[in-house]
Order: C-alpha cells, then structure tokens, then sequence
C-alpha cells in the first residue's frame, strides 16, 4: 500500500482496473510516449524505496495501462504530487529543448532598477530586445552580427561581433542553455508569482546564477544573475518566463529599416581576454566621458555614466557602441579572475592622465607582483598593492524629532531596496543619483553628477514625526550636504516625452470610483498590466518607466477612476500609446518637452 493526502491506495490494484477498456491504436501509443517521458524524468531524479520498485515495472504494466487513461492519469498524477523533488539536469535540458522564449530583463545596481526590458528568443540562437530611448538590439549568435536601431534618431549600428563558438560575457540566457548540471546548491522549495518553485545557484564562468524553476513544467519562473560584469552589487533578473509561443521571424531581420542612416562597427573579440582589453575599456571610455574613468568597469555602470554626460536620450554612435564592446571585453577579463587575484577598481576619483593614481590592479597567477594601471594608462609591477581608499564612516543625525543614518551599503550582498512610510525611510543599497532625487526633489533620471563623488551604494534610514512627514526630503539634503562637498545647479533640457489628453471624454474603461470602495484603493503595475482602483487620472504618469520617456497627464480630469489597462510590453511604446486611446479614451502626442534637471557639481565650479 501507497498513502498520499492521508488516504491509503494500492498502485497495483489500481493498474490492474484498467484492464477492461480498449483505445484507438493513436491514442494508446500517445499515452504510451507520455509514461516514456514520465518514466525517465522520474528515473533522473533517482528515488529510492517501494515507489521505485514498483516504478520500475511501468513497461510491464504499460500495454495494460494505456487502455484507461483516465485512471491511469489520477495514479501518474498522484505519484507526481507524491515526488515534487526537481532534477536540476532536467531543468536545464528542458530550457536549452525550447524553441521560442519571451521574458523580462531587468537590471538593478546601487537601489535603481531599470524598466523591464522586453526580451524575445528565437532558435537557433536569434535575440531581440526593446532597449530604452527608443532602442532596439537584434542578435544572430550563429552569424556573429547585431542590428542596433535608433527609432527616435532614424539611425542604425550594424556590429560585426565575429561568427565563434565562445559566448560573450552579455549573452546571459545562452549560457543558461548551454550549463550542465554539476556542483549546483538547491535551495528549497517555495511560493513564487503563482508558482510552486524549486531553486538552485550555480557558478559558470565568473557569474552566479540563481534560478527558481516552476515543479509542474520544470522551466525556469525567474534567473537571477550576478557577477563582477554587472558592477559592485549588480544584479540582472529574467523573470515573466512565456515558452514555445509563435514569434514572427522577419522580427529578428539584420536589414536596417528604409530612411534609417547606417553606421558599422567590428568588435569581433579576441580568443581570450587580456589586460590590453582592460586597458582598450579605460582608454575608450574616458575619451567619450571627457577624460573621466567609469565608476565601476561594467556595462551597466557605462550605460549610467554615458546617460549622465549625454541625456537619457542620446543619439548612439559606432564609437559608443565599440566602447561598450570594449567594456564588455574587460568584464570578461575580470570574470576570469580568482579571488587570490586580488583585484581591486578604484577609478571613480581618478581623471584621465593622472599617473599618480592608480585605477585598478590585480595579481597575476603564479606570481609575487602587481599589476597596476595608473590614470595615464601605464601599468607598472609592484609588489604591494596600492592602499585602497579608506571606509566612509557612518552619518549619523539625532535631535528629539529627527533621527538619519547615512552609511555605506554592504556591497557584498547586492541587496537593493526601499519602504517609505508616513515619516519614515528604510532603504539599502541606493545609488548617491537616487538619494539626490530624493533631497532635491527631482527625478533621478534627471540628477546628473559630475563632482568626483563616490559611486558606490548606501543604505538610508530616516525617522521623523508623522505630521512633519513633509520634511524628510530636506532631512535628507542636510546629510548630504554635511557629508559631500558639492554645489548644485538647474538647468532646463528638452527631452522626448508623451502628453495624455482627453478631447472626446473619457472612454468606457474609465470608471467612477465609488466612495463605499474607499478600503480597496490600490494601483498595481506589473509586466503589461496596470490596475487601478480609486486613483486619480495623474497615476497615469507611473507609466514613464515602461514608456522610457516622461508623461505629462493634461486630460483636465477630476476626480477618481477604476481602469484596467492591458498591453504587449514586447510592442512597447507603441502597444502602451494603443491602449490608453483604444481601452480608455485618451489622446497621447509624442513630442519634446522642457525637464527640469539638478546637476551636481564640484564646488570650486
């Protein structure tokens, strides 16, 4: 006897009931391919005790079995439930087995997640992702080329990445498809995004994946990845998994649209990644950041940076994207290193030239002496390490109504995030960009720093009574001030944005709130989707994250709404521009617009 729920049953019994029923000869031999592929999923997972010897005489029982599917099904189903255990080999041999995958790719450094990028892959080996401002990147792995496009410029890259078998250090998801199982930790079994999950991290190459596979399809639900190419404390997410759904090829084209002006670039890697690409990454950069080093040597660091020196909305070019490309080389370099390396990046501070400074250094294997490239781009070997940059010390403020800490974030966590209450903060792992935005009252994607100030993240605490609630900001301003050196200035840039508009009415998504639903007022924005109850029509601005642009609500509209708002974030913005006309009667222009932004200077500026 079997118990499974707290009932008793008797496999064997149970299979030999279905011995009084015939099927059509498809039928049985199409439930018999289902037992084939139960039965060997089941033996990679190598249970032991009575279940397994019994389960090894499916094909015995099979020819019989298959002639009540429906029983036969009840007992498969029990047994599944009975042994929820995922084999991490079949995780990995069901994700590399997909032919299209869609998903959500976000990245987080120093407490700023960037808006879900739209992802779509398409086998063999063919990428496409809807990039800020506009951007959009389409990848052949098997070719060795990429498409860059500008549809906000009318412009196009074409990138000559070089047709090799060796992954780059960004192509995070076909090194998932190619991983083996070996050496991974399980991490248990738990609720996730209406999933029941079963986890495991694994280390490839540099990089840490943690991957929470759904128990039923046994696919991953949500990866996590994080390593030294995505900075101090950087992360990337893939999560809002779809499978094998029909995405149109002619998406995927390498051909430059018409009226589109075209630029090349070559940056076929090298077999193996050197200093020289870590020196080719320093050299770059700085010529295009005006003789400054980037916070830390990752791709995501020089996407920030770059924003920061040329607006959000930046006109690319082959010479930005050889710079990246560079970036990407060094990142490797680095992922290849060990921990007795010892390598350490200190260019934040440093300015192009500088050869007293050191930007970063590491020990080569096998040897007694460093290897130190200074800010002029020379490497020395020395044979003790530069002295690395004293520890901020905690800011603390306390007087009978106020209370602030002010610290450097433990980096080693790579924990990111923030809960603001009624006079209160708790938030770990924010960017000084975000803590900025925040005194000062403008959108971080507006706060560009150019004082030598350090990049690295914090963690805040604030506590203010709840009727002075209003003064947090400024609390927050006077710990920086006490802490930096800096001065601050305004200035007024345009910048591409959408207006919503209501000439016509509202349409019929847009409800009236009532007042006796006042308790289940919400506003939830998740991956294609926004539900609103009781919000005011300014909620609509919330979309800037998923539009990449600012939104100005011009609708007149008073009052509050209930809508639902649904679109194909892989369409973006367009799909979103769709919706807000066709689901709720409103009007959206695109066109530039004036944007109040905080630049943070020296103060000798």
């Amino acid at each position: 006897m079997n118990s499974y729920a707290g009932q008793d049953f008797d496999v064997d019994a149970l299979l030999r009931q279905a011995t009084s029923a015939t099927l059509p000869e498809q039928t049985e031999a199409r439930l018999q391919k289902q037992l084939d592929d139960f039965r060997k999923r089941m033996a990679q997972r190598q249970e032991s005790g009575r279940f397994a010897d019994w389960f090894k005489t499916l094909p015995r029982w099979a020819a019989v079995a298959v002639a009540a599917p429906a029983l036969i099904l009840i007992v498969v189903g029990m047994i599944y439930a009975m042994s929820s255990r995922v084999a991490f080999a079949e995780v990995l041999e069901r994700f590399g087995a997909v032919r299209t995958i869609r998903f959500a790719m976000t990245f987080e450094s120093g407490g700023i997640p960037t808006a879900p990028i739209p992802v779509s892959v398409l086998e063999p080996g063919k990428v496409r992702e809807l990039l800020p401002a506009g951007m959009t990147m389409v990848t052949d792995m098997a070719d060795g080329k990429s498409l860059l496009l500008d549809s906000t410029h009318k412009s196009a890259v074409t990138i000559n990445r070089g047709a090799s078998e060796k992954l780059g250090p960004e192509d995070y998801v076909e090194r998932l498809r190619r991983a083996k199982a070996g050496s991974e930790e399980k991490l248990g079994e738990r609720e996730m995004d209406g999933h029941k999950v079963c986890g495991f991290r694994m280390s490839r190459e540099g990089l840490t994946y943690t991957i929470w596979a759904d128990v039923r399809t046994e696919l991953p639900v949500r990866v996590v990845v994080a390593g030294a190419a995505l900075g101090q404390g950087g992360s990337l997410m893939l999560s809002e998994f779809v499978y094998n759904e029909p995405i149109n090829a002619s998406l995927f084209s390498l051909t430059p649209p018409d009226g589109y002006s075209v630029q090349q670039s070559n940056i076929a890697p090298a077999a193996t990644p050197a200093e020289a690409d870590v020196v080719a990454a320093l050299r770059n950069c700085a010529k295009l950041m005006r003789g400054e080093f980037l916070p830390d040597l990752s791709l995501p660091a020089f996407g920030r940076q770059l924003e920061s020196q040329y607006g959000p909305q930046v006109a690319l070019t082959a010479e930005m994207v050889d710079a990246a490309a560079s970036v990407m080389r060094a990142a490797a370099f680095v992922q290849g290193l060990n921990p007795e390396n010892d390598w350490h990046y200190t260019g934040a501070d440093v300015k192009l030239g500088d050869a007293s400074e050191p930007v970063c250094w590491w020990k080569p294997s096998g040897t007694f002496k460093y290897r130190v490239i200074y800010g002029d781009l020379s490497i020395r070997d020395e044979t003790t390490a530069p002295p690395a940059p004293p520890p901020e010390k905690p800011l603390t403020i306390s007087t009978a109504e106020e209370q602030l800490s002010l610290k450097p974030s433990n980096s080693a966590s790579g924990s990111s995030w923030m809960q603001p209450k009624a006079g209160r903060i708790d938030a770990v792992g924010v960017s000084l960009k975000r803590l900025f935005g925040m005194a000062y009252e403008v959108d971080d994607r507006n706060v560009i720093i150019n004082a030598p100030l350090p990049r690295g993240a914090y963690d805040l605490t604030v506590r203010v009574p709840e009727d002075r609630a209003g003064t947090v900001n400024a609390l927050i301003r006077k710990a920086l001030e006490a802490r930096f050196k800096y001065a601050v200035r305004y200035e007024t840039r345009n910048e591409i944005g959408y207006t919503i508009t209501c000439p016509k009415g509202p349409g019929p998504g847009l409800r009236k709130f009532e007042a006796a639903n006042k308790a289940r007022q919400n506003c939830a924005i998740t991956y294609g989707k926004m539900e609103a109850v009781g919000q005011t029509i300014q909620i609509l601005s919330a979309l800037e994250g998923w539009l990449n642009a600012p939104v100005v609500e011009k609708t007149g509209l008073a009052g509050e709404y209930d809508f639902t708002l649904t679109w194909d974030q892989s369409n973006a913005p367009e799909s979103i521009v769709a919706a807000l006309r066709d689901q709720l009667g409103l009007d959206v222009s695109k066109g530039t617009m004036p944007a109040k932004t905080l630049i943070i200077d020296s103060p000798e500026k």
